[in-house]
């Protein structure tokens, strides 16, 4: 049975983008998108994806908060976080929120497989370039780090 695939972004052109990239996959049924928080819940309300590809920054609420609020509704979806930023910060939000995984979208079609495959057997999944992300910190961050050399700010 496919899996069937869903996409929150705001850019058309990224949305055209990853369905090209999915249309000849036998594996993936493409369910549609929505371009805004709003529509995305409405769209839920008619039907359920295995997957969700949900892009952090969206126009009328932030992808953190709509993972949240999808996840408390609907928590057999899995919600990949869908981005041009690899902020540690922006990972972590979306993880603590309930996405599955995070994916930058300057992955490629063969990572993208890989990250939907692997978000519906229930297991995480970080990009390449996200887990970098995380292994290093954050420079926003406040928290120290603690080093050989004792505690840095």
């Amino acid at each position: 049975m496919a899996i069937k695939v869903f996409i929150v972004d705001d850019h058309y052109m990224v949305i055209e983008g990853i369905r090209s990239l999915l249309q000849n996959e036998t594996e993936v049924e493409w369910m549609g998108h929505a371009t805004n928080a709003a529509s995305c819940l409405a769209f839920l309300h008619q039907q359920i994806p295995d997957v969700i590809l949900m892009d952090i920054n969206l126009p009328d609420k932030s992808g953190i908060d709509l993972c949240r609020e999808v996840k408390e509704k609907y928590a057999a979806i899995n919600i990949l976080g869908l981005s041009t930023l690899n902020t540690q910060s922006f990972i972590e939000k979306m993880l603590a929120n309930g996405a599955s995984g995070y994916v930058i979208k300057n992955a490629t079609q063969q990572e993208l497989m890989e990250a939907i495959h692997t978000v519906v057997k229930g297991k995480q999944y970080l990009s390449f370039d996200a887990a970098l992300a995380m292994r290093k910190p954050d420079a926003d961050s406040n928290i120290p780090i603690i080093t050989s050399a004792g505690v840095r700010s």
